[in-house]
């Protein structure tokens, strides 16, 4: 358990988001779903990713920010 307790973004960063351009939007995914998809809870979360890349991406987040959709905060 400690030991991904102690996981830093640098231990998950991989050739394949090193210089991707949407790094900062996905965060690198969830980790629960990269272990579940692939095995391995340090790998990508390929469902984020392929979201993230999507070349309609950018112009959906546009439609949702501009929409009166609004995540409520507790």
């Amino acid at each position: 358990m400690r030991y991904y307790k102690d996981l830093k973004i640098s231990d998950v960063l991989d050739d394949r988001c090193r210089d991707c351009h949407q790094l900062a939007e996905c965060g690198l995914g969830c980790r629960a779903n990269a272990a579940l998809i692939n095995g391995k809870y340090e790998d990508i979360d390929p469902e984020i990713c392929g979201i993230c890349m999507h070349p309609l991406y950018n112009q959906f987040k546009k439609v949702i920010e501009n929409s009166d959709l609004r995540v409520e905060e507790e």
